[in-house]
Parts: structure tokens; C-alpha cells; sequence
């Protein structure tokens, strides 16, 4: 690996002579934080590790598949270990945080659709119970801003990857109806948002006796937020009618939560095309299978 700029360009003449395969990567072994661990460690000053987990954050990302550090250890600070994982410390400069040890990740645990979708809900009925206020969180608001802007600029640049009725469809759910909805949206009903709550994102505790969350965006908005994400995961169970599946998933959580159908819809709808414009350059393969099946849930207006 290359540790520094003129490193990195023999290696590209090299590769260029040889005609071998150059990967471009990102190594954290030569990253400060990661060696002042190291040097933590040979010190023996860690004591005993519960749990140690360390996140990759962008500063402007799409919300729901990351976003700012602090937002989301201020969600783990607010929440006190009810629901998310308990927060012991962290370290803003460097980025990563200190929590409680945890077992395997629900999406490991060979469980169905439907276990995980209900694991879920209950862990995040839990979060969005709690008192919190919206300190320090991120407005539902700005994140909707955000996605008007993204989605447009995404697509222009991708150079048109899905039909543009599909766009055009998600823009307008988002200033027509969903626009009215939102303004008449209460506040007060407002809570703690995950932003990202899929299977990977749920751990069961070593007691084997709950489940809890880690890495949220930190967010304060409604709960049909939370819920477009559990709309948009588990894609290959919407094979081979994506517009009944999802349909009868979207009444499922409905079921579950008591959140209105419409609303869960609108947002997994757009987390469907959002994240599958975001993956187009990524994973090809996942992105047409998202824009798929947001193609496909055009019939699903009004039908729910």
C-alpha cells in the first residue's frame, strides 16, 4: 500500500508497465486514531473490551445511510442504553465511540422477513417512546431538502438510470401530497429517529433476551421515517410481484406500528429510489433492482 502521494504514482507506472491490476483502497493501518489504539492496547490501558465499534461518517451523506458523527452519538447519549446500544465514551476528533458489547446482528441470525420486520418495530417502538427533545438532532426538515435536491442532481448525472416518470413521481410525492402531509404534521409528535434501521443495525444482546440498535443517524422527524427503510430492505423478497409484496409488507408495518400506510409508503418509495441512484456506480446489480421495484410500486398510488 501506498503510504504517501509519490508512493501511490510508482505504483501507477508500475501497474502501467506490467499491465497488472491496481486497486484503489482506503488502509486504516497507517490512520492516527487507529494507531493511538494500538499504542492503547501494547499499554495495556483498555482494561476489559466490551464492545468496540467504529464508523466511517460523511458529513453529507444521504440521510438514513449515514451521516454526521456527533448526531449520532448525541442519539446514543439521549437514549441512555434504552433501545440503542449504551454509549460508554467516544472520541469526536477521531471519530469513533466506545459500546456496550453485543451479540450478532439480526440479519445473521437466520430469521424471516417478517421475524425481523417485528424485532425491528419493537426496538424501535422503544426508541421513539423516549422523552429525548430534538437538541442537537437533525430536522426532518433539512433531510427533506436534502433529498429534493440529491435526487435530481443524482439522476442528471447518472445520466437518466431509471424512467423519469419514476423521478419525477418521488419529487412530486414529496412537494404535492407529501408536502401537504408534512404541513400537517404535529411537532409535538416528532421523535428520536434511527434514520438506518435495517437488519444490520439490530444486534441481540449477549443475554439473548432483546435486541438493540446501533448507528443512528440522529434525526427528529416522524415515525414513517424510520419505517420507508423497512420498506425499502429485504428486496429480493419482492420477487416475482414487487407491487403485492410491497403492498402487503407496507400493511404489515402498519399493522405493527400503527403508522399510516401513506406515509410509510412515501418514504419507502424515495429511500427505494434515492438508494438505488446511490449504489447506480456502486453495485450496479443492487441499483437496478431498487429502481426496479420503485418502477414497479408506480401503480401502488392510492392502492394501498
Amino acid at each position: 500500500a501506498a503510504r504517501t502521494y509519490a508512493e501511490a504514482l510508482e505504483m501507477q507506472k508500475v501497474q502501467h508497465e506490467t499491465g497488472k491490476v491496481l486497486n484503489i483502497g482506503v488502509v486504516n493501518r497507517f490512520n492516527d486514531g487507529v494507531n493511538r489504539i494500538k499504542e492503547y492496547i501494547d499499554q495495556g490501558r483498555l482494561g476489559n473490551i466490551h464492545h468496540v465499534y467504529v464508523s466511517f461518517r460523511a458529513h453529507r451523506s444521504i440521510p438514513g445511510l449515514g451521516g454526521d458523527f456527533t448526531r449520532g452519538v448525541t442519539a446514543l447519549e439521549k437514549a441512555g442504553g434504552q433501545g440503542y446500544a449504551q454509549l460508554y465514551a467516544y472520541d469526536a476528533k477521531r471519530k469513533a465511540c466506545l459500546l456496550e458489547r453485543l451479540g450478532k446482528p439480526i440479519d445473521q441470525l437466520g430469521l424471516s422477513v417478517k421475524g425481523q420486520l417485528e424485532i425491528l418495530c419493537a426496538a424501535l417502538e422503544k426508541t421513539w417512546a423516549l422523552p429525548t427533545g430534538g437538541a442537537g438532532l437533525l430536522p426532518g426538515e433539512e433531510s427533506i431538502a436534502w433529498f429534493r435536491e440529491y435526487l435530481a442532481e443524482r439522476w442528471e448525472s447518472l445520466g437518466h438510470p431509471c424512467p423519469r416518470e419514476v423521478l419525477e413521481r418521488v419529487l412530486e410525492e414529496r412537494h404535492r401530497r407529501g408536502r401537504a402531509r408534512e404541513a400537517a404534521l404535529d411537532p409535538g409528535s416528532f421523535v428520536l429517529v434511527h434514520g438506518d434501521p435495517h437488519g444490520g443495525n439490530a444486534l441481540r444482546t449477549l443475554e439473548g433476551d432483546g435486541y438493540k440498535l446501533i448507528d443512528p443517524d440522529g434525526l427528529w422527524y416522524e415515525k414513517a421515517y424510520d419505517l420507508g427503510v423497512l420498506l425499502r430492505e429485504w428486496r429480493e423478497d419482492y420477487a416475482p410481484d414487487p407491487v403485492q409484496k410491497g403492498k402487503e409488507r407496507c400493511a404489515y408495518l402498519h399493522q405493527l406500528t400503527g403508522v399510516d400506510k401513506e406515509a410509510i409508503f412515501q418514504w419507502g418509495f424515495l429511500q427505494c429510489v434515492s438508494t438505488g441512484l446511490l449504489y447506480w456506480d456502486i453495485h450496479r446489480e443492487t441499483g437496478q433492482e431498487l429502481l426496479g421495484i420503485a418502477q414497479a410500486w408506480l401503480e401502488l398510488e392510492g392502492n394501498l
